[in-house]
């Protein structure tokens, strides 16, 4: 994830970028440090806010689908 680099360019801090999106900072934080994954509206926002692609920021998790 690039959104810490982003957030720096942008000049946002991670408690403006909860205050824009309603969250709280301790959100922000565990998503910046991958405990927590963004939504998908967050992923959107975050996006649009910072001015960059959303693929910039997110990659797309695949997920293993086991079959019996």
């Amino acid at each position: 994830m690039e959104i810490k680099a982003e957030l720096k360019r942008a000049g946002l801090t991670q408690r403006a970028l909860a205050q824009a999106l309603g969250v709280s900072e301790f959100r922000i934080s565990r998503v910046l440090n991958g405990a927590f994954r963004a939504r998908p509206r967050e992923r959107r926002r975050i996006a649009g806010l910072l001015g960059v692609p959303l693929g910039k920021l997110f990659r797309r998790v695949r997920r293993r689908v086991r079959t019996i």
